[in-house]
């Protein structure tokens, strides 16, 4: 009885609010664009809307004063109506263009005081009264560009003196930016004061509307936030706030009375279908979680689809096109309605809780998102009325939250009681179990394995004498409440969840003890189950220290063994790519002879240092991944660290660096790849240790001491922990990452555990020294040591280069290797000047050994790797086995090769090996050296 009572108040609610707010008895209408209301009395019989048939000048701007010159309209259209789809001349028109409408009124005599209601058109339009301007809404025009859309509800007073017994009404409208074009609103005529009335009543209506609307929403959003499991609140919060942004869009359009001239036409647009976009989704989520049973989750998530779909298209697409997709979207709605009345039904058959009252609200707000989508597509004629619809709704819902709260008091009231009889069976289950507990513990104590249990919480409330002397902590600590989190290193929810109906057996997990150190241990749990219900965890824990000792050692072994394959393949590599440096810097050495343009020969000199860097960094490559001996190389330590600086620029953006050199140091006689991956670990530990300083500062210094070259590196980093010093040079140790316990390194910064570990080995391989000293939270500074090279180990230093050749003529040379860059290259030296030599290149090993038995020839280039079964190699032993004295030059960068070729150079006094990729001078040279020996 109280649900129909509150029905038919409803109804009638919705329609007193719909009821005409325009004339008594029968309102004349225009016909043929001729409107007569001099019967009309507008004081007593109030406004009279001017729809009916206007006259229609398609693709026309008609001038006002041309109005009475005869000029036949182009049809009759109705209005208000959209003119898409009215056939001119048998063709029905588009919805974007424009047009003129022109409707003549006879008024009562001594008419005055009138004045005419505007809502809006699609989508700009200027309206005249007996030729004169009397209001505008953007800037009608005739194309795109000279269209200005705008909506701009108002009423406007008609000046005295135009109110003529026939009264002209001339409208100029424009259409460029929606898919609808025409006056799709109606225009009234009536006493000023009664159109002003009418305005501030429906202002005031959509302005009560959207508040109450809004306040529902964010009441519904704090419902969530209190309760956040049930998301009901939050659907049904946020399509209201959905909602109530249609009252102050549609209509009178109170958004642009409260903030005028503040929004673009395409963004209010916007607004107002996205706002519609989203209700849809929102509403349909709401109803399926209120009743899931009865809603297709798929349906729904489709629905939503569709809805983010048309709201990313609304943002990204230009109005004109946009717009078009509102009546699918619209026919979509109405049956997704449908689709949502047909499931309540179904859960009201079911019975489902509230379904009653849900039902009666949704069916009152479906039939207002009908009127209103009959309304937009001019098929009736009432108004918007979805968000007095949805206000009926939201008291429905008002209805029965207040039914779910009363339910939920009455049941709270009873687990009181449940509650209580619960805490007297409680007390006695905990007097046994205080007695019994006593017993286990006096057994535990005695127990060679820690041992600790927990409550509920996973808190520690009890540890074992073996658990309080393995972890460090005192039985005070260990028994009152700490955290079993306290513990891990990271946390482990699905090993220690209560609610599981089995716990994971035989886990291996990393421990903090008391003071810092990490250990490894087995971990064994299981539920402490009192009369069928959990009480918390007893958890056994075995040190597996000397078991991971073990399994480290074989990593490492296995690191190693990666290693060794990683360097074979580096060589192989190293070998093609040496092949196309060597051909790079040979053109470009060819081409700085013939270069006398300074920019060009500038560009040229950056390419051949770079292609130096790229031996250097092929080499460093191999070096590092293969532990192999020092490759010895003169070299100034100075340019070499401010390389290595260059080349971490991105990671030392934002590090104060200061470098102090002594220049009066003497050239290294170093393998240069070492040294240099040596530096870039330490300079990148020192990065890391900073990542989390406020004011980061990295000093590096070179100077003698006592016969020895240092290499100084402080920063003001994190420091390392005094206990870890003597494990920074370990494989595999780390103090980041996951082992970053005191959390001193930036997220996201991961250490391996063998950069120093390698910094290590090569400072051993140049029989260095390298030392530390540290101190947490202030630096660590590095000293790096490298015996003095003696003057006659390194001739000239590394600032030594090969001499100019004075070059040699006449002789026969073999040139073989298969990269053609490299041989034309070679070719072009031996037979230029100051050279004038015969070559003969082959690239294959075939080709060469028939080559050699073809020709007498005075000395072989040869390099290594070779295309086919047949590599240099082979070719050296077929020659030396017909000639033992002539001159062969090994040219070969393959690592493999240039590790084998030192025993064959002590045997054989007629060879030669060059590393690629090499200068043209040094080629050169080479030659020479050989083809001048007696």
């Amino acid at each position: 009885m109280r649900h129909s009572l509150l029905i038919c108040i409803f109804v009638l609610l919705s329609f007193s609010l719909l009821l005409p707010a325009y004339g008594k008895g029968k309102i004349p209408a225009p016909e043929n664009g001729v409107l007569d209301l001099r019967a009309w009395n507008f004081p007593n019989d109030g406004p009279v809307p001017l729809a009916g048939r206007w006259k229609f000048y398609w693709q026309t701007h008609l001038a006002p004063e041309n109005t009475g010159a005869g000029i036949p309209p182009s049809s009759l259209i109705r209005v208000p109506g959209a003119w898409n789809s009215l056939k001119i001349r048998e063709k029905k028109i588009p919805g974007q263009g424009f047009a003129t409408y022109v409707l003549r009124i006879r008024l009562p005599a001594a008419s005055q005081n009138l004045g005419f209601k505007f809502l809006d058109m699609a989508t700009a339009f200027r309206v005249y009264v007996n030729g004169k301007k009397l209001f505008s809404s953007g800037r009608p025009g005739k194309t795109g560009q000279d269209t200005i859309p705008g909506y701009k509800p108002a009423v406007i007073p008609i000046p005295e003196d135009e109110l003529l017994a026939q009264t002209e009404i001339l409208v100029h409208v424009s259409n460029f930016h929606h898919w609808q074009g025409g006056m799709w609103e109606m225009i009234t005529i009536g006493d000023i004061n009664d159109l002003n009335r009418i305005r501030e009543a429906k202002l005031f209506r959509n302005a009560v509307l959207s508040g109450s609307i809004f306040v529902m929403g964010i009441y519904h959003l704090f419902l969530y936030r209190f309760r956040p499991r049930d998301r009901s609140p939050l659907y049904f919060g946020l399509f209201c706030l959905m909602v109530a942004i249609r009252p102050l869009t549609h209509g009178e359009r109170y958004l642009l009375d409260l903030l005028p001239d503040m929004i673009p036409f395409t963004s209010f647009l916007r607004l107002n279908y996205i706002a519609f976009y989203f209700c849809v989704p929102l509403f349909a989520h709401y109803t399926l979680t209120l009743f899931p049973g009865q809603v297709s989750k798929k349906i729904v998530n489709g629905i939503t689809a569709a809805g983010c779909l048309a709201a990313a298209a609304t943002l990204m697409l230009p109005s004109r096109i946009f717009t078009v997709f509102m009546p699918y979207l619209q026919a979509g709605t109405l049956i997704a309605v449908g689709y949502g009345a047909i499931c309540l039904i179904q859960a009201l058959k079911a019975k489902k809780k509230d379904a009653g009252i849900f039902i009666t609200g949704f069916l009152l707000f479906a039939l207002t998102i009908l009127n209103d989508v009959l309304y937009t597509r001019q098929i009736v004629n009432t108004g918007h009325i979805v968000p007095l619809g949805l206000f009926i709704f939201i008291l429905c819902q008002a209805v029965l939250l207040s039914k779910r709260f009363s339910r939920a008091f009455a049941m709270a009231t009873q687990h009181r009681r449940e509650l209580e009889k619960e805490m007297i069976h409680r007390r006695r289950i905990e007097s046994n179990l205080a007695e019994s507990e006593f017993r286990f513990r006096q057994m535990a104590d005695f127990l060679p394995v820690p041992l600790c249990e927990t409550d509920r919480g996973l808190n520690i409330v009890y540890a074992n004498r073996a658990a309080l002397e393995w972890l460090g902590y005192s039985e005070d600590e260990m028994s009152t409440g700490m955290p079993l989190s306290t513990l891990f290193l990271t946390p482990h929810p699905e090993y220690f969840d209560l609610s599981a109906s089995k716990l994971p057996e035989h886990r291996e997990i990393s421990l903090i003890r008391k003071d810092g150190n990490l250990v490894w241990a087995m971990v064994e749990t299981s539920k402490i189950l009192v009369k069928g219900k959990i009480h918390g965890l007893r958890i056994c824990f075995v040190d597996l220290a000397e078991r991971k000792k073990a399994e480290a050692a074989s990593l490492y072994a296995a690191e190693q063994t990666k290693y060794a394959l990683v360097g074979q393949v580096a060589g192989k590599m190293a070998h093609d790519f040496n092949n196309i440096l060597g051909a790079i810097m040979g053109n470009t050495e060819l081409s700085l002879l013939e270069c006398k343009d300074r920019e060009t020969e500038e560009n040229l000199n950056i390419i051949l240092e770079q292609t130096k860097r790229g031996h250097l960094l092929t080499q460093n490559l191999v070096a590092f991944a293969r532990d192999q001996d020092p490759q010895p190389g003169c070299f100034n330590l100075n340019r070499r660290i401010e390389l290595v600086i260059s080349m971490l620029q991105n990671d030392l953006d934002n590090i104060k660096v200061v470098t102090t050199f002594d220049e009066s140091l003497p050239d290294m006689l170093a393998d240069e790849g070492m040294i240099e991956q040596s530096l870039v670990n330490t300079i990148q530990n020192a990065v890391h240790a900073m990542s989390l300083t406020l004011d980061p500062g990295l000093k590096i210094a070179t100077r003698r001491n006592q016969g020895m070259i240092e290499i100084v590196i402080s920063d003001n980093g994190c420091g390392i922990p005094e206990i870890s010093h003597g494990d920074i040079y370990t494989p595999s140790f780390t103090l980041k990452g996951s082992k970053d316990i005191a959390g001193v390194y930036a997220s996201g910064i991961k250490g391996t555990g063998y950069g120093l570990a390698n910094v290590k080995k090569y400072v051993d391989k140049h029989s260095g020294q390298i030392s530390f000293t540290s101190t947490p939270n202030k630096g660590t500074t590095f000293i790096i040591s490298f015996p003095i090279t003696e003057a006659a180990s390194c001739p000239g230093g590394a600032k030594d280069a090969a001499q100019d050749p004075v070059g040699v003529t006449g002789k026969q040379i073999l040139v073989v290797e298969d990269e053609a860059a490299i041989s034309t290259v070679f070719q072009k030296i031996l037979t230029h000047p100051p050279f004038a030599n015969s070559v003969i290149v082959a690239d294959t090993g075939k080709a060469a050994m028939d080559r050699f038995d073809a020709t007498k020839f005075d000395l072989i280039s040869l390099d290594y790797m070779l295309p086919g079964k047949t590599n240099g190699l082979d070719v050296y032993h077929y020659i030396r086995k017909k000639n033992k004295v002539i001159p062969i030059v090994f040219v070969s960068g393959n690592m493999e090769f240039i590790a084998s070729i030192q025993q064959m150079l002590q045997n054989d006094p007629f060879l030669a090996h060059l590393s690629k990729p090499c200068d043209n001078a040094t080629y050169a040279t080479a030659i020479e050296n050989w083809l001048t020996r007696g």
